[in-house]
């Protein structure tokens, strides 16, 4: 796929370039350690200047209004604090 071409679509699907790996150990590496911490990635192969392969590493950011939402919504549902004139 053209480098061009691909870096659009990922902007139209709303993922992001990482980086980029020679070496699937590289990618394994560090494919472990985004899964550990619930992150979304994608990995796309292409060539790159020198007709070599390469592995790009793509993750997907947090969307800011469903993290605002349920920030708001975890403070909406909490229990009241307790008064001091009931304890």
């Amino acid at each position: 796929m053209n480098k061009r071409l691909q870096r659009l679509w990922l902007f139209f699907t709303n993922w992001m370039e990482l980086d980029t790996f020679d070496s699937e150990e590289e990618l394994d590496d560090q494919l472990e350690l985004l899964h550990r911490q619930n992150i979304p990635t994608k990995v796309v192969d292409r060539t790159n200047e020198k007709g070599e392969a390469e592995f790009v590493l793509c993750v997907r950011p947090p969307d800011r209004d469903y993290a605002c939402a349920s920030a708001q919504a975890d403070f909406l549902c909490a229990p009241a604090p307790k008064s001091r004139a009931a304890v």
